[in-house]
């Protein structure tokens, strides 16, 4: 009786492995014939519309639904992923090649055009001289000078004195004061470097045994190089040597006085010097004398000489 048991255990157990074995085969069986199946084309469905009766609704296409786990749903799959990966590959060669253009975010700059604002001339009020060749002139403030004409030898020029307190007599020596005198040496071989040689040589004749004569420098005059050199003495004197065309300006600054009143004296004459102008080509102006009143302002833009 303690047997009984199994023996029927057994049985069952033998049973449900027969039918697992018969769903097995079976499901194998529909495998095989859906696979079969799916490789059968479709039949073609004609759709007669037009003889549709009023209440039937007509069969269209998209209205079949299509068996799953066919082999033309995984194709049109395949076909469709092809055709998305060639426009792909395509749009990316051709982003290369197409370029739009950027704009440009630059502000576009605003072009104004200047007036180019003329320099003063320096001390235009002052009293203007221009030489009788037209070759150069200068400006100075006739209240504190006093113009003359000035010979020396065959060569002319002019002269211009401011005199100290000091100087009682404008016919004595200078002792208190200032004397700018100017000539224009023409008709020679010489320029202006040989001609501020041979002036300073003669220097060294000078009665005054305590006469100091420097060398010879150079100095610019408006892109051109001109000389000079200095004497010390009982006066200081400077002398400026410059060609001007074939001709050579002269000009000498005698200073004498106290040190101070000597370094004013240079600052005056410094300020005449800013009006100092040449003239490569001579103007065709007349010149006034020394006793006219202004010098006609027709004469062209000379140029200018600074020290």
């Amino acid at each position: 009786m303690e047997d009984q048991p199994t023996t029927e255990g057994q049985s069952n157990i033998s049973k449900l492995e027969q039918e697992l074995d018969q769903l097995k085969r079976k499901a194998e069986e529909e495998s095989r014939s859906l696979g079969v199946a799916s490789q059968e084309p479709q039949p073609k469905i004609e759709l007669n519309t037009p003889e549709a009766s009023p209440t039937e609704t007509p069969i269209t296409p998209h209205m079949i639904p299509p068996k799953k786990g066919g082999l033309g749903g995984l194709l049109k799959f395949l076909v469709v992923l092809m055709v998305m990966a060639i426009v792909i590959v395509i749009g990316y060669m051709y982003r290369g090649r197409i370029s739009i253009p950027k704009t440009n975010t630059k502000p576009i700059p605003t072009v104004v055009e200047s007036i180019p604002t003329q320099t003063p001339e320096p001390h235009a009020d002052w009293e203007k001289y221009l030489d009788s060749s037209g070759v150069y002139g200068f400006s100075y403030p006739k209240e504190e000078f006093t113009i003359k004409d000035y010979v020396e030898g065959v060569f002319q020029g002019v002269s211009i004195t401011h005199l100290g307190s000091n100087q009682k007599n404008a016919q004595l020596q200078l002792s208190d004061g200032v004397v700018l005198r100017t000539i224009l040496i023409t008709g020679k071989d010489n320029d202006a470097k040989a001609e501020a040689e041979e002036n300073r040589k003669k220097a060294f004749f000078q009665p005054d045994v305590n006469t100091k004569l420097s060398e010879t420098t150079t100095f610019n005059v408006a892109g051109k190089i001109g000389y000079k050199y200095t004497i010390s003495g009982y006066g200081n004197a400077e002398d400026y040597y410059v060609d001007v065309g074939d001709d050579v300006v002269r000009i000498e600054v005698i200073y004498a006085g106290t040190l101070e009143d000597t370094i004013n004296y240079k600052k005056l004459i410094d300020e005449v010097f800013t009006t100092l102008k040449l003239f490569e080509i001579p103007t065709q102006t007349l010149l006034p004398s020394p006793t006219d009143e202004s010098m006609s302002s027709t004469s062209p833009e000379p140029t200018q000489l600074t020290k």
